[in-house]
């Protein structure tokens, strides 16, 4: 019976029940402490899903502070200064951003990272790719893919073999 299921799966990672109409998630971490999931944007229940604000940045070499649940949405850059903001206590923090690399852009000598961020692989761009990154306690994955042809063609992943 697929409701049983569900209710064996939410008990092994926690408990999802309805608070006022929204649908949270409560689970016990690591640290032993209980944690709370929300999927509403409303703080008070009702309906709604978890929403992540983005923010557009224009310039070659912007400075900017990242805040933690929001994307960064930087246009063509030949680097980035970046600086992450102040963790939200109680909440798992995600600092997402994407940039295209310009024809001054050197993945060797150009900062793309805040500092003390540790990258997740090796890292590799050209002109005209865009890159999205994500870091999480210090790491940080990335994403790099190729622009579209066309505006209406979805960009094609680059996948180093």
């Amino acid at each position: 019976m697929v409701t049983s299921f569900f209710s064996r799966f939410w008990r092994t990672i926690g408990e999802l029940y309805n608070s006022k109409g929204a649908s949270v998630l409560r689970y016990r971490g690591r640290d032993g402490k209980v944690h709370y999931i929300n999927t509403s944007d409303d703080p008070e229940g009702g309906s709604g899903s978890a929403q992540i604000p983005v923010v557009e940045v224009e310039g070659a070499e912007p400075e900017q502070e990242l805040a933690p649940n929001t994307f960064y949405k930087f246009g063509e850059v030949d680097s980035l200064d970046l600086t992450l903001g102040e963790a939200e206590e109680g909440v798992l923090n995600i600092y997402a951003y994407s940039f295209t690399a310009s024809s001054s852009f050197d993945a060797s000598t150009s900062t793309y990272l805040p500092e003390g961020v540790v990258l997740n692989g090796d890292f590799a761009i050209e002109e005209g790719q865009t890159c999205e990154i994500s870091i999480q306690d210090g790491r940080a994955a990335f994403m790099v893919w190729d622009a579209p042809e066309s505006p209406s063609a979805p960009a094609e992943p680059v996948v180093d073999g």
